[in-house]
């Protein structure tokens, strides 16, 4: 091959400088997101989302009120105080556990066996004047000034806990077994 032929097929391959700016030009503005369907297609809100919803919400006729009729302000919070309260882990170790770690056991909270809520309640004097309930993810103490509806970080036994009153500290120490996914 010769200069002139390499040169010929330079000139042949090579583009023209209005060819590269536009294929240049079309290479920034390439393939995104907003090209893909209907162009035509109009961006939704979530005002249209909520308003096609009600549209296409089909009516039960065994309802005697719409979502609209309750009025969420007439809703009154408990207007009784919530108590102070501790939450504490518990975890029940052995000798071998200190000085051997022959059960595997950490320090973390994921190795312990109890969850213990102690909660002040000055004023009250007698245990008879607290309703107490317990649920796998949460407790609910109500006094005649007081009301605690905590919601519990992990699951626990409800019926296996153990509750005490502390008289002259004023406080209800609650002792909640947990719940352990795995045991090994």
């Amino acid at each position: 091959m010769s200069g002139s032929s390499i040169l010929a097929l330079s000139n042949l391959l090579k583009e023209s400088q209005s060819e590269a700016d536009k294929r240049s030009q079309n290479e920034e503005g390439g393939f995104n997101p907003g090209l893909i369907g209907d162009k035509k297609k109009k961006t939704t809100t979530i005002e249209d989302i909520v308003s096609e919803h009600n549209k296409n919400k089909k009516k039960n006729k065994n309802d005697i009120w719409d979502d609209d009729d309750i009025n969420e302000e007439y809703i009154e919070e408990d207007p009784r105080t919530e108590p102070e309260y501790d939450l504490i882990y518990r975890q029940k170790v052995t000798t071998e556990d200190i000085y051997l770690g022959m059960s595997g056991k950490t320090p973390g909270f994921q190795d312990c066996d109890e969850m213990v809520i102690t909660i002040k309640l000055p004023g009250v004097k007698k245990i008879s004047d607290i309703d107490l309930t317990v649920y796998e993810n949460k407790i609910d103490v109500r006094t005649s000034t007081y009301r605690l509806n905590l919601p519990l970080p992990k699951p626990v036994h409800e019926n296996d806990g153990n509750a005490k009153w502390k008289k002259d500290k004023c406080e209800l120490v609650l002792s909640l077994p947990l719940k352990k996914e795995f045991s090994f």
